[in-house]
């Protein structure tokens, strides 16, 4: 059960919400992170829009998944870096506009590419190609609750209520669902040490988020609760654990937060799974999943749980 090492985190300012000055190391890492879950679980989606300034790369994934069909993925870690201040980015194959309409309030997000479809998820770790599938979206999530702060690290989460359009070929989803995200600027090396990450909505109004940061020797953990009243709580132990099948996909799992809950039983529902692989030839599976959550108490929603899974040399 991993201690909360900041109990009073900082203050999320709005310009926090914007590009900062990078550090000097070559896995400094910008990035914005955005989920929404639909309470029913027919759908989620995803992306991550993430600057590498030392290697002049930027990061661009984009995901949608849903039960029973094909995950379909986008994902370059080769573009170029974004300039200026921006957080946009056009290339030949994909476009992310980011608009922070009103800091750390409204954040609207348009996107476009041509995904992947994978039936099989273990063919993600294969790299076998899929079917080409074209994915748009174009979504705003408004915050609910204040910014949480991680304190140690300069990171924040934002729950919030997601709404617009997600199109998968030539479908429509009309988007009207809970979710989250996220702002970083530190040092990220995916091959590091694992963690499990996770952000959710009960059916009472609740919201939860944990991450369980898997560091030898030095385990901590991060979260919060927003009760039904939009009182915010801020943990002081978390706890995160999951049952994998072979090829490492989590088939079960239990998340709790302290003090005061909630407890929650976690049932992986569409995998996102992706691989990240060094330039030393280290590699890293990244299952992310949209999850149903349930809890004792007979209340249940849903959201996404991922986990970072650095392999071991052969």
């Amino acid at each position: 059960m991993p201690d909360v090492p900041n109990l009073d985190p900082p203050a999320v300012l709005p310009a926090d919400d914007a590009r900062h000055e990078p550090g000097p190391e070559e896995w400094w890492n910008e990035s914005w992170y955005a989920d929404v879950a639909d309470m029913g679980g027919a759908y989620g989606a995803w992306l991550r829009f993430g600057l590498y300034p030392n290697r002049s790369q930027t990061w661009f994934h984009l995901v949608v998944a849903r039960p029973g069909q094909p995950v379909v993925i986008f994902d370059d870690l080769e573009a170029p870096l974004a300039t200026g201040d921006a957080q946009s980015l056009t290339t030949d194959t994909w476009a992310c506009e980011i608009s922070a309409e009103e800091p750390l309030e409204r954040w609207r997000v348009e996107a476009s590419a041509t995904g992947r479809a994978h039936a099989e998820l273990v063919g993600v770790y294969r790299g076998e190609p899929g079917e080409p599938t074209p994915v748009e979206i174009d979504l705003t999530w408004r915050s609910q609750g204040d910014p949480y702060h991680y304190g140690v690290s300069p990171r924040y989460e934002i729950s919030a209520h997601v709404t617009g359009t997600i199109r998968v070929g030539d479908e429509v989803i009309e988007v009207d669902a809970p979710g989250q995200r996220d702002h970083s600027w530190a040092v990220r090396d995916w091959w590091a040490f694992r963690w499990c990450w996770s952000s959710g909505a009960l059916d009472d109004g609740s919201r939860f988020h944990l991450s369980d940061i898997r560091i030898p020797k030095m385990p901590m953990g991060f979260g919060y609760r927003i009760d039904p009243g939009g009182e915010q709580t801020f943990a002081s132990h978390i706890t995160a654990t999951e049952t994998l099948d072979a090829e490492g996909f989590p088939t079960t799992g239990r998340l709790e937060l302290e003090p005061g809950g909630p407890v929650v039983d976690v049932v992986p529902l569409a995998f996102s799974p992706l691989l990240f692989v060094a330039d030393d030839g280290r590699v890293s599976r990244f299952p992310r999943a949209l999850c149903r959550y349930t809890t004792p108490d007979g209340r249940s929603g849903t959201g996404w749980t991922e986990w970072n899974q650095p392999q071991e040399k052969p």
